[in-house]
């Protein structure tokens, strides 16, 4: 192979992509906004919740290719968030976290490829700290079930400070729990002396919090 990607570099990015989850995780999640369903509107969010949880599960896949030959990597994890702390509050129109920060400390699995014949796999921690962190941005539901954040969701340190770019998801209250999921999915592609880079990164996540 003459590709200037080779498969020990593909697994330095995807290990780069699951290391910087942190920021899709929580700061960077998006979704398309969904039509009716039963998620009891606006009204039933205003209040403030306690962070509970959040749950993700992640997918990054890089593929190289020369037109003669391809290598590629899956790294894939999934995860839930220990150790979890802050408040998020609702009013008519604007959503605010409060020292909102977690721990996650599990395992990702990275596949290897060439030519689509499986040549190895590894797996290796996937531990950080997201440090306690606030924000706000302005919300609207749609329909019943739907929310949809201006800028975002919630800020994280390790990133821009304030919250990022549109986004939204799902919403339903059972009891005193508030459930969002939501989802997000890029590609990226790059071409170099030659070689054609194809960047998928795929995430889907839930955020659970508690009435106070």
């Amino acid at each position: 192979m003459r590709l200037k990607t080779n498969l020990t570099l593909l697994s330095l990015v995807t290990l780069l992509f699951v290391s910087c989850q942190k920021e899709l995780s929580i700061d960077t999640i998006n979704g398309p906004v969904g039509g009716p369903g039963g998620g009891g509107g606006s009204n039933s969010l205003i209040g403030n919740w306690k962070f509970l949880e959040l749950s993700a599960n992640t997918e990054s896949a890089v593929e190289a290719t020369d037109g003669t030959d391809t290598e590629k990597t899956i790294t894939v994890s999934s995860y839930k968030t220990i150790n979890n702390k802050g408040t998020i509050s609702f009013d008519a129109t604007k959503m605010s976290s409060t020292g909102v920060g977690y721990d996650i400390n599990d395992t990702a699995f990275t596949f290897l490829y060439a030519n689509g014949v499986l040549l190895d796999s590894v797996d290796f921690p996937f531990t950080f700290t997201i440090p306690s962190s606030s924000g706000q941005t302005n919300y609207k539901v749609i329909g019943t079930d739907s929310i949809y954040f201006e800028n975002g969701f919630f800020a994280v340190p390790s990133s821009d400070p304030q919250a990022t770019q549109a986004g939204g998801g799902k919403f339903k209250i059972v009891g005193n729990i508030l459930t969002i999921t939501t989802s997000s999915s890029t590609t990226d592609t790059e071409i170099d002396q030659g070689v054609t880079t194809v960047t998928k990164n795929k995430i889907a996540a839930e955020i659970r919090m508690q009435r106070q």
